[in-house]
């Protein structure tokens, strides 16, 4: 999936405030937690993430000064996990079938891989959204971003500044994973595993409901450990 529309940002939106450096981020807690992000894209549809369980969701997101990176970032990651989406326009490329699991069951269907581009835009005055809209429309007629006006993302994740940020959710719509920075080579193989791990999951318990709120005391499944944060550099030297 293409991600074009995390490249532009209109002027008009203020900065967004600072965020805590990658090499802030604190050893992971053992609490479950279900992200629940309700939000719109560019088309003004509502978007939500429990809408997507039972695939594994990865959620790239960044600020302004982090759009290109995370673009490239996203996909790339569509690409490996849907080989037929490479040269497509993004309208065809986002209808690209999964990649084959080896040894996955016949009679059950490939898990996928949903790759979600979310634009950190912050608070914006109710006035200025359709303008805002109109301009990812123009950059990413095809495609789905979804817009955070309201710091969503922020407070649910460490939103690192200037660089892609990466949540991964297994198909619980648990967090399973996040990475922040400018990612090497071994920094997306490693991604890579993780998700192709989630894939081969199996979960045998429900997911919380989508309108309950995360319980902060519930402690994780054995087999859905906590999740794992890989701090890298903002910038590369």
């Amino acid at each position: 999936m293409s991600l074009p529309a995390l490249v532009v940002v209109a002027s008009l939106l203020s900065a967004a405030p600072s965020s805590p450096s990658p090499n802030s981020a604190g050893p992971a807690k053992n609490v479950a937690h279900f992200p629940i992000l309700e939000m719109e894209d560019q088309f003004a549809r509502a978007q939500r993430v429990s809408d997507l369980r039972g695939e594994v969701v990865v959620l790239v997101f960044s600020d302004k000064a982090g759009a290109e990176a995370s673009r490239t970032l996203g996909a790339k990651l569509h690409v490996h996990f849907h080989p037929s989406a490479a040269g497509q326009k993004p309208a065809v490329a986002a209808q690209a079938p999964p990649a084959p699991l080896p040894n996955w069951p016949p009679q059950l269907p490939t898990p996928d891989v949903k790759l979600i581009p979310i634009a950190v835009i912050g608070d914006v005055p109710d006035v200025l959204k359709p303008m805002v809209r109109g301009r990812f429309r123009q950059v990413s007629p095809d495609g789905v971003i979804w817009l955070d006006f309201t710091d969503a993302m922020r407070r649910q994740f460490q939103v690192v500044p200037d660089v892609p940020n990466v949540a991964v959710l297994d198909k619980r719509g648990q967090l399973r994973f996040t990475i922040a920075g400018n990612l090497e080579p071994q920094h997306v193989a490693q991604l890579v595993g993780v998700i192709d791990k989630l894939r081969r999951e199996m979960p045998r318990t429900a997911a919380p409901s989508a309108t309950s709120p995360p319980n902060p005391s519930a402690a994780p499944p054995a087999r859905y450990p906590a999740v794992a944060r890989e701090p890298l550099p903002t910038r590369v030297r």
